[in-house]
């Protein structure tokens, strides 16, 4: 049974009054029909699970409502050769074997889309390690496989302070009577059991009313002497229900009373639901063993049918005359025994039995081939020959066959996991806190926590996830991941001995340019609140460049104040020519395709002869300020300034153009209003 986690979240903590009359009072009724709703397909849950584990002689009581042993006949065998074990262990190492990660994918080529896209897939790889979500994902496959059905439950611990995620078994999992879907139930249930003690210690104001709760032991109460159930559960354990409705509502109560009301963050609905084989309007999925149990009676009814033959070709019946005098416990079988009879009376003799047909033969391997195509599985795939396939071409295709047939499944995993690293991010965005990051992911923690908070997950995304596209963890595939970004020349060899040396997986690289440019983005900020900064030769100068640079060019810099924009492009400017001659930073101001500044003040009348526009004049003026010798003091010179100048300003004053009077953007001159 799926553990409980107990929820003692504060309503002040949620911001909610978790007002009754937004609970429905009936509500433990809804949950009672949803599971008699559900009872035919908990039957057959039942049924599969026996299968797998070798229990098949199997009747239905109606008056107990529940399977009990078949009576075996006296003398006959009833062996149980179970192929679905091995077919279900091949499935599901071949879905554990290609279990989803997730990849962060940002919306836009966008600088800061890239590093909040760089930092959540950081955070959900910390997280997948440290919830070995591997497992979590392996016994999801596992209930997946065998019975069609399984959820993933998604929820924040606030004692352990941490998001946390575990595989709901599907006899735990109850939706709207009626529903088809997760997406057409109005609320879902997550059932556990929990002892009376840990409940009274979660919720101390429902003491009274939780030791007065009476104690569950299961779906199935009682378990005779060859009767079966499908589980039961420890005694003085209690039934208790999490409930989440589509509106953000949330909810923990027992068959009686509510013992927590809330709701939890919007846009991350916490639990999904995970099907093998999906039919159309149809709520629970059909598994690899349902399909096979009609199979597995006749493979072993033939089976049984041959044992029984040889146990009669070797053990033939006899002949006796009754005048013969043999006594019935005369003829046992012993070797070297000696019977008596009377000649006279006539000689006792055996009568060999019938051989098996060829066709009971013929027809055991093609009820065992029919097994293997219904479940998808053939023998190059377990790693047995295929009968009459000698062709390498043919085993290979055999082999992608059966690969495919799992994509259906692998795609309602990768989905749900994809939902479920989504509602991961938003619950971190929600609970944690800088310093929860700092201890997860050290100096990066910083940078990670505020691209985090500040990135939109659910209305306009500005990342997506891709649960098709796998970091994997495993040592072997970091290693690779590595040997490729060297072969692709995306890491020195340096860098890839401390990558393969320190078993990083190339994330050492990837965190610090994050890092850095979430730095970056923290000295704009400073700058746009006055502050003065240092940009030192040890940090990433490339980063902070090109995070300058995407800012330049967005439209709040131009909202700036001219002072601001100066400065901003004043450290640009400073880092870009940084490591270059001397004169490069000045160079860097005069070398502009538009404005036209010329090389030698003197050229300046051509550079003005070849603009049509008053302001266009102006800002080549402004930009040969810092050039202008003695020769520009020259009253003709000063004249044609001043024409310029106030054509200009009788411009804007006709509305035609305003740079007369606001000024130039620094980026076009450095003139500021």
């Amino acid at each position: 049974m799926a553990g409980f986690n107990v929820k003692k979240v504060l309503d002040n903590e949620l911001g909610l009054d978790g007002g009754d009359e937004t609970y429905p009072k009936d509500f433990a009724k809804r949950i009672d029909e949803s599971k008699v709703d559900k009872s035919a397909t908990g039957t057959m849950f039942d049924l599969c699970l026996y299968y797998l584990e070798g229990r098949q002689y199997l009747v239905y009581d109606r008056n107990l409502t529940r399977f009990t042993m078949a009576k075996s006949q006296r003398g006959r065998n009833r062996v149980v050769i179970n192929l679905i074990l091995n077919l279900w262990r091949s499935v599901v190492a071949r879905l554990a074997t290609s279990y989803p990660n997730v990849a962060v994918i940002p919306a836009s080529p966008n600088y800061d889309d890239i590093i909040k896209a760089q930092a959540s897939e950081a955070a959900l790889h910390y997280y997948w390690s440290q919830e070995n979500i591997k497992q979590v994902l392996q016994d999801a496959i596992e209930w997946l496989v065998s019975t069609g059905n399984c959820g993933l439950q998604t929820y924040y611990d606030p004692d352990k302070k941490k998001v946390c995620s575990k595989a709901v078994s599907p006899y735990d999992l109850f939706f709207e009577k009626g529903a088809t879907s997760l997406e057409e139930s109005d609320w879902v249930v997550v059932r556990s059991f929990v002892k009376k003690a840990t409940l009274m210690a979660a919720y101390p104001e429902k003491k009274k009313q939780i030791q007065d709760l009476a104690s569950s032991s299961g779906d199935y109460t009682t378990t005779k002497d060859g009767e079966t159930a499908s589980y039961s559960v420890p005694p003085n354990r209690v039934e208790v229900f999490e409930a989440y409705w589509k509106d953000g509502r949330y909810a923990v109560l027992t068959n009686d009373f509510y013992l927590f009301k809330g709701e939890f963050p919007e846009g991350a609905f916490p639990v999904q639901h995970l099907r093998y084989t999906e039919i159309p309007n149809r709520l629970w999925g059909v598994g690899l063993i349902q399909p096979l149990i009609d199979l597995q009676n006749s493979y072993n009814k033939f089976r049984n049918q041959i044992l029984d033959n040889v146990e009669l070709m070797s053990n033939p019946k006899w002949l006796i005359p009754k005048t013969a005098g043999v006594s019935a416990q005369a003829i046992t079988n012993t070797a070297g025994e000696k019977v008596y009879y009377n000649p006279a009376g006539g000689k006792p003799e055996q009568v060999a039995g019938e051989p098996i047909p060829a066709y009971v033969l013929d027809n055991i391997q093609r009820v065992q081939a029919e097994m293997m195509d219904v479940s998808g599985i053939h023998s190059v795939s377990v790693g047995k020959r295929a009968v009459g396939i000698v062709s390498g071409k043919g085993i290979e295709a055999l082999q992608q066959g059966d690969a495919s047939q799992l994509q259906l499944t692998q795609q309602s995993i990768e989905f749900a996991v994809k939902k479920m690293a989504e509602c991961v991010l938003v619950m971190m965005k929600t609970y944690y806190t800088e310093p929860v990051f700092m201890r997860m992911l050290d100096n990066s923690g910083g940078a990670v926590f505020r691209e985090i908070k500040d990135e939109n997950i659910v209305d306009f995304p500005e990342v997506f996830i891709e649960a098709n596209s796998l970091f994997r963890s495993e040592l072997p595939d970091r290693d690779a991941k590595v040997l490729e970004m060297l072969q692709l020349g995306l890491i020195d060899p340096p860098t890839a001995l401390k990558e393969l040396s320190f078993k990083t997986g190339g994330m050492t690289a990837i965190m610090d340019k994050m890092a850095s440019t979430s730095e970056a983005k923290q000295l704009i900020e400073a700058i746009k609140q006055g502050a003065q900064v240092e940009i030192y030769n040890s940090d990433d100068i490339d980063t902070f460049s090109r995070v300058f640079s995407e800012y330049i060019k967005a439209d709040e810099y131009q909202t700036l104040p001219m002072p601001t924009q100066d400065y901003i492009s004043d450290v640009f400017n400073a880092m870009i020519s940084f490591g270059k001659a001397p004169d490069a930073l000045q160079n860097l101001q005069r070398n502009k395709v538009f404005p036209v500044v010329p090389p030698e003040t003197k050229r300046v009348d051509e550079a003005l002869m070849g603009t049509n526009s008053m302001a266009a004049q102006l800002q080549t003026l402004a930009g040969t300020g810092q050039q202008l010798n003695q020769e520009a003091q020259e009253p003709a010179y000063k004249a044609l300034a001043k024409t310029i100048t106030e054509a200009g300003e009788r411009a804007g004053a006709d509305g035609i153009s305003n740079y007369g009077r606001a000024g130039v953007n620094p980026r076009m001159g450095g003139v500021g209003g």
